[in-house]
C-alpha cells in the first residue's frame, strides 16, 4: 500500500516543488545567520547555504525546462553551487574551529583554484567535453533530466569536493566530540547530521549513475531543519569550542593540561611564552617548563598542591589541580591542570614592607643611639665647662692656674663641638638627607687643605704631622664625606700620640681601588679594644695621652661613610706600637651611584 502511494505521487510537480522549497529554506536560514552574527565564519556558512539554494533552484529549473539547450544552461547554474559550496563550507568549519586563524586569505585563494577551474570547465564543456559527453534528454518518473556520459573533469571535481567536505567534517567532529559535555555533543551531532545528509544523498546519486534523480538538494531541506534546531534551541555559533579556545588562549595565567603520565595535552598562549621548546604536546611538562627554578622533581599530579617557583626575575605559585574522570566526577586519575600565578607584585610588596620595617627599626635604633650619646657624652663636657667657669670665678686664683683652666675649657669645648658635628653628619646620613656626590679628589691638595687647621694642636702637643701622597694622585670619592673621615682619624691619632710622636696621613691608587691611611706612633690598643671600636652603640672612648676626652663615635661615622662609598675601614694596632687605620675604596666603576640609597 505504501509503495503504491509513493509511486502515485505527481513526480513532475512534487520534485521541483520540493527543490524550490529546499532553496527557499536555505535562503531563509542564510538570512537569519547573516542577521544574527557578525562573525566571518558564520557569513561564509551562510554563503554555503545560498550556494546550496542556487544548486536546488537550478536543478528544479533543469527539470521543468523542456529544451536540452536550456537544461544545460541551468546545469551550469547548478555548478556554481556545486563547485563553490563545498569551498565555503570547509572554510567556515576550519575558521570556526581554529578561533579565526585558518584559512588565511592566501590559503583560501589556493583552496579555490580547483573549484574555479572546474566551474570554467563546465561553462566551456561544449568546446572540449571534459566534463560531460553524449548529452541527451532522459525521462525519469515522468521528469525530463539530462542524461550524459561523465568525463575526466567530472571525476576530478567529485574527488576534490568530497575530499574537502570530508576533511572539514572529520575535523569538526573530532573537535566537537573531543571536548565533551552535553552541549558540545548535541551541537556536534546536530552540525554533523545537518551537513552530511545532503552530501550522502549526492554520493548515492553519483554511485547509482546519471539515470536517477539527484535527491541531494531535497536533503538540504532536512539539513535546514536540523540547523534551525541548532540555531534556536542549542545556540549554535554562540557556544562552540572556538569560544573555549578564545577563553583558554585569552587567559593571562599560564596553563598546562597534562595527562596522568605528566605529558602535555594542551597549552595556552601564556604558557607557551615560558616553554623552552616549540613542540610541547606529548612532552613531559618538566621539560616544557624547563626555565622554572624550584619545580619539585617528583611532584604528584593526583593531589592538590602549590609550589613556589621562579623564572628569571619573576616569582610564581605553581598550582596542581588533579582532574578526575568517571560518573559524577569519579575517582579515577585522568591528569592535572597546572597553572602559574604571578606573585611577583606581592613578593615585591612584602619586600617593600620588610624594608620599611627595617628602616623604622633603624630610626628607632638611631634615636636610642643619639639619646645614649647625649646622655653620656654631651652632659660630661658641659658639666666640665660649668665646673671650669665656676672655678674661674675664684679671685684668689693665680694667672698660671687661670691659663691652665682656660686651656682645659678650650679643649673641652672643641671636643664637644666635634662630637656635635659628628652627630649631625651621622644623623643626616642615617636619615638619607646627606646626599652622596662622588667626584675626582686630588689628594695632595685635599690633605693640605684638611690638615692645615691642625697646626695649632700639633704645635701645642709637639707632634709631627706628615703627608705621604704622590703629586697628582686622584681618588673618586665624595669630598665632604672623605673630609669627615680624614678629620676623625687624624683627631683620633693626635689624641693617642704622645709628645714627640709622628702622625702620617697618606693615599695611593691601584687597579684594585684607592687606599687612605692614618698611621701614628701612639699608645696602640689591644684586641678587645679593636673589636669594640665599630659597634653600633660605641663604648666610651679612653682618655688621650694628655687627658683628652672623646666618645668613640667618630670611628662609627668613619665606618658608615666608608660603606657609603662601597668600601671598608680596617685597623692594625698593638699596645705601645702605634695604630694604623686604613680606608679602602673601590674603583670608580664599582662604587655605588650618586642616586643609590
Amino acid at each position: 500500500m505504501e509503495t503504491a502511494i509513493i509511486f502515485s505521487l505527481d513526480w513532475p510537480s512534487a520534485v521541483p516543488a520540493a527543490l524550490f522549497l529546499s532553496a527557499a529554506t536555505s535562503v531563509v536560514m542564510a538570512g537569519i545567520m547573516l542577521r544574527r552574527s557578525q562573525r566571518v565564519e558564520v557569513d561564509w556558512f551562510a554563503m554555503f547555504l545560498l550556494l546550496c539554494a542556487v544548486w536546488s533552484a537550478g536543478y528544479a529549473l533543469e527539470m521543468i525546462t523542456p529544451r536540452l539547450e536550456d537544461k544545460m544552461t541551468w546545469i551550469k547554474v547548478e555548478y556554481v553551487g556545486l563547485c563553490l559550496g563545498p569551498l565555503f563550507y570547509a572554510a567556515s568549519i576550519f575558521r570556526l574551529f581554529s578561533s579565526g586563524r585558518y584559512p588565511s586569505r592566501k590559503g583560501l585563494f589556493w583552496l579555490s583554484v580547483v573549484p574555479v577551474l572546474m566551474l570554467v570547465a563546465m561553462c566551456t564543456n561544449e568546446w572540449h567535453g571534459l566534463m560531460y559527453r553524449n548529452i541527451y534528454v532522459l525521462t525519469v518518473h515522468g521528469i525530463g533530466v539530462v542524461g550524459k556520459e561523465r568525463g575526466p573533469a567530472y571525476f576530478v571535481t567529485i574527488a576534490y569536493e568530497y575530499s574537502l567536505l570530508l576533511t572539514a567534517t572529520v575535523a569538526a567532529a573530532r573537535i566537537l566530540l573531543r571536548h565533551g559535555g552535553p552541549v558540545f555533543r548535541r551541537q556536534g551531532l546536530t552540525l554533523l547530521a545537518g551537513m552530511t545528509i545532503p552530501w550522502l544523498a549526492n554520493i548515492v546519486f553519483v554511485v547509482r549513475g546519471a539515470t536517477e534523480i539527484d535527491f541531494g538538494p531535497i536533503a538540504i531541506t532536512f539539513s535546514a531543519l536540523l540547523l534551525s534546531h541548532g540555531l534556536f534551541r542549542l545556540g549554535m555559533f554562540d557556544l562552540v569550542p572556538a569560544a573555549r579556545d578564545a577563553v583558554f588562549d585569552g587567559l593571562r595565567t599560564p596553563v598546562l593540561v597534562v595527562d596522568r603520565l605528566g605529558r602535555v595535552a594542551d597549552v595556552n598562549t601564556a604558557a607557551r611564552s615560558l616553554c623552552v621548546r616549540d613542540a610541547v604536546i606529548g612532552e613531559p611538562w618538566q621539560a616544557v617548563w624547563g626555565c622554572l627554578d624550584g619545580c619539585p622533581a617528583g611532584m604528584p599530579l593526583s593531589v592538590d598542591g602549590r609550589y613556589r617557583v621562579t623564572a628569571g626575575d619573576r616569582t610564581y605559585d605553581l598550582q596542581c589541580q588533579p582532574v578526575a574522570y568517571g560518573t559524577g566526577g569519579g575517582n579515577g586519575h585522568g591528569g592535572a591542570i597546572l597553572t602559574l600565578h604571578d606573585v611577583t607584585p606581592f613578593i615585591l610588596a612584602e619586600r617593600a614592607n620588610h624594608e620599611r620595617e627595617q628602616a623604622l627599626a633603624t630610626l628607632h635604633q638611631l634615636k636610642d643611639t643619639l639619646f645614649t650619646i647625649i646622655a653620656h657624652d654631651l652632659r660630661g663636657p658641659f658639666n666640665a665647662v660649668f665646673g671650669v667657669i665656676d672655678t674661674l670665678r675664684d679671685e684668689d686664683m693665680t694667672a698660671a692656674e687661670r691659663a691652665e683652666l682656660l686651656e682645659r675649657l678650650s679643649a673641652s669645648s672643641h671636643s664637644t663641638l666635634e662630637l656635635l658635628d659628628n652627630l649631625l653628619e651621622w644623623a643626616r646620613f642615617q636619615s638619607g638627607r646627606l646626599q652622596f656626590r662622588p667626584e675626582a679628589v686630588v689628594m695632595d691638595e685635599f690633605l693640605e687643605e684638611k690638615l692645615g687647621p691642625w697646626e695649632t694642636t700639633v704645635h701645642q702637643k709637639r707632634v709631627t704631622l706628615c703627608r705621604e701622597v704622590a703629586p697628582g694622585v686622584s681618588l673618586w670619592a665624595d669630598r665632604a664625606l672623605l673630609g669627615v673621615i680624614v678629620h676623625n682619624l687624624v683627631s683620633n691619632a693626635l689624641k693617642f700620640t704622645p709628645r714627640g710622636g709622628v702622625v702620617t696621613v697618606g693615599a695611593s691608587v691601584s687597579a684594585d681601588g684607592a687606599l687612605v691611611w692614618v698611621r701614628d706612633t701612639g699608645i696602640g690598643m689591644n684586641e678587645g679594644t679593636r673589636t669594640a671600636l665599630f659597634m653600633e652603640t660605641p663604648v666610651r672612648s679612653r682618655p688621650g695621652t694628655e687627658g683628652e676626652s672623646g666618645s668613640g663615635f667618630g670611628l662609627v661615622v668613619c665606618r658608615d661613610f666608608a660603606k657609603r662609598h662601597g668600601g671598608r675601614i680596617e685597623v692594625e694596632s698593638a699596645p705601645q706600637k702605634g695604630t694604623c687605620f686604613k680606608v679602602r675604596l673601590p674603583p670608580q666603576n664599582r662604587q655605588p651611584s650618586a642616586n643609590a640609597a
